[in-house]
């Protein structure tokens, strides 16, 4: 990945990790999250039907807690501190939710 902010990377895995984790989990997404002083970099994998139910019930009460459930059990590496700090975390969940958009459904009528 280019730098094209000129900031610090934190949390960025080298190719041969990543490559792992695709074997292991099949899908892996990458989240950045920039402030005023470096580029965060956090990487999830797809959830599971168990973390989709779990994060699917809580969501009903709050939708918060829903996400959380789904960064605490898809959270492979990267900087930490983006599951610690308030800002980053929020900018974190943000991207997490758009995880959904990325698989699509159809249904036709036989």
């Amino acid at each position: 990945m280019e730098n094209t902010t000129n900031k610090e990377y934190v949390g960025l895995a080298a190719e041969q990790d990543v490559k792992a984790w695709k074997e292991k989990y099949r899908k892996v997404v990458q989240v950045e999250v920039e402030d005023e002083e470096a580029v965060y970099v956090g990487y999830l994998h797809s959830p599971d039907m168990k973390t989709m139910r779990a994060a699917m019930e809580i969501s009903k009460k709050d939708e918060t807690q829903g996400t959380e459930v789904l960064i605490r059990n898809c959270w492979i590496d990267g900087a930490k501190i983006m599951l610690e700090d308030g800002l980053l975390y929020v900018q974190l969940a943000t991207q997490v939710q758009k995880m959904f958009g990325t698989a699509v459904g159809r249904l036709k009528n036989l």
